[in-house]
């Protein structure tokens, strides 16, 4: 399993093409996230129209490493966003439990009451 701690992590909202190689997925970083995929210290995630397919880019030091994971039944959750959004920086546990097949748009956190 990749490690997530100590990145900042960045989710591009749109379809993604999975038959793209790292090359396309770092030209959406540069052109249409506006950020350096050089620079490290960021993992984007990208999911296909189904979102069963899920690809992840990160620049580590000597050169792109790219994790990808295609579930063999259901969806990848997403978080709730503006649909005008087309990319939005998420939290380690929020992406945990994306990759982990939970459902984060109907999590509750329950408030102790006493």
């Amino acid at each position: 399993m990749l490690s997530l701690t100590g990145y900042r992590l960045m989710l591009w909202t749109q379809p993604t093409d999975m038959r793209v190689g790292i090359h396309r997925l770092s030209g959406i970083v540069c052109n249409e996230i506006k950020e350096d995929p050089f620079q490290g210290g960021t993992i984007y995630a990208f999911f296909n129209a189904r979102r069963n397919t899920v690809k992840m880019l990160v620049w580590d030091k000597d050169g792109f490493a790219m994790y990808y994971k295609r579930l063999s039944r259901g969806t990848f959750g997403m978080p709730v966003y503006d649909p005008a959004t087309r990319a939005m920086v998420i939290e380690r546990k929020d992406l945990q439990m994306i990759l982990e097949g939970v459902e984060i748009r109907y999590r509750n956190r329950y408030v102790r009451t006493t």
